[in-house]
């Protein structure tokens, strides 16, 4: 069973055994908008990353897709920081946006290795491999901060469970770098 699967169902299964909380503004809502700006982008990255072939438009048209979803992860970070600790619906909600990201950052991740050959033969000779390998270690590690700022938000019940994703997303993002070292 894949990691994501039985995070689902455990995420499910808390959600069941969730109290009512009294109705307050929070900030899990904007947290889960964050998140789904980043998803977004991910499928917008994806998308161009599959249409590569070589040439010169499409590395640019990357790069830009890439530089935009470094800021989503940048403000995702900020909305975290700046949001309250989450109650249990908010804590199931935003938990349960973070699972489901979790496949397209996979997918996006498995088309760029795909890629790798023609990024190292590059424009005119001149290999790309080196900047995607920078941009991958900066998502890496934004996507690490955002993890680790969630968990400080979450209950207690899905803050022991979200290093199990974190993991996972460092794991893949870590196996990404490695086929362009």
């Amino acid at each position: 069973m894949k990691l994501s699967s039985i995070f689902s169902a455990v995420v499910a299964a808390l959600a069941t055994t969730v109290v009512a909380s009294p109705i307050a503004k929070r900030d899990g809502a904007a947290v889960v908008n964050s998140v789904s700006t980043i998803s977004q982008q991910i499928t917008d990255l994806d998308n161009v990353v599959k249409s590569y072939t070589g040439g010169f438009i499409t590395p640019i048209k990357i790069q830009v897709k890439t530089s935009k979803l470094t800021s989503g992860l940048k403000d995702a970070i900020k909305t975290v920081q700046e949001s309250a600790k989450f109650n249990d619906q908010e804590s199931q909600a935003v938990a349960t946006a973070f699972v489901q990201l979790k496949p397209k950052i996979d997918a996006v991740l498995a088309s760029l290795v795909s890629k790798q050959p023609i990024f190292k033969k590059g424009i005119l000779g001149v290999p790309l491999d080196w900047l995607v390998r920078i941009n991958l270690q900066q998502q890496k590690d934004l996507s690490a901060k955002l993890g680790d700022e969630t968990v400080l938000k979450l209950n207690e019940q899905f803050a022991k469970l979200a290093p199990l994703i974190n993991n996972a997303i460092a794991e893949a993002f870590a196996k990404a770098i490695a086929a362009f070292s």
